[in-house]
């Protein structure tokens, strides 16, 4: 697969689609959702994109979702939610289990890493008031419109070979292995 263009991709944006920051605690989680196509946040995390994912929906719009790794200096891509969150479900894989109750499908568009400098003029409201770079956001801080488009052409145009995938084969066999020891808990997923 390769995700790293998704051409035109801003022009076809609703403009009644949201978009927000996805901070995740691991590299490793990331892997997950790519290879299973989920993602779950918070409590307040879940609600607010399963309440923005309703009202874009009702609207014909998208919530789009920029992931990055604390610490990371990046974002590692962009996914679309595909459905509400699912709040009785709980996916058992997480780096820290059971911390993390609900999920909820996702579509990757893009999987790049693209450093935080190519979004330094992206200078928005934060949750709490201040006005900050868009790098600086914690999980589920919401992106402005006219911003989240912007930022979705940088993504598309930069050119960068590395991206998480190819630390894939790693993760896999990490998850692998914990499958192996924990059967009862995979079982509960499918």
């Amino acid at each position: 697969m390769n995700y790293s263009r998704n051409e035109g991709l801003s022009n076809k944006i609703s403009e009644n689609s949201q978009f927000f920051v996805i901070k995740s605690f691991s590299e490793e989680d990331v892997h997950k959702a790519i290879k299973y196509n989920l993602w779950s946040s918070t409590k307040n995390g879940n609600q607010t994109l399963n309440n923005s994912f309703n009202l874009t929906k009702e609207k014909g719009g998208n919530v789009y979702l920029y992931f990055s790794c604390n610490g990371s200096g990046k974002f590692a891509g962009l996914a679309r939610m595909k459905g509400e969150v699912q709040m009785d479900k709980m996916f058992p894989f997480w780096t820290q289990d059971s911390k993390w109750p609900g999920i909820f499908e996702i579509e990757w568009l893009f999987i790049k890493d693209v450093p935080f400098r190519e979004f330094k003029n992206f200078i928005i409201p934060m949750k709490d008031g201040e006005i900050k770079c868009v790098s600086n956001s914690r999980d589920c801080q919401e992106i402005p419109s006219k911003e989240g488009v912007e930022m979705i052409e940088i993504i598309d145009k930069y050119f960068n070979s590395n991206t998480i995938l190819e630390h894939f084969e790693y993760y896999d066999m990490r998850q692998e292995n914990y499958e192996k020891n924990n059967p009862i808990q995979y079982e509960t997923l499918n």
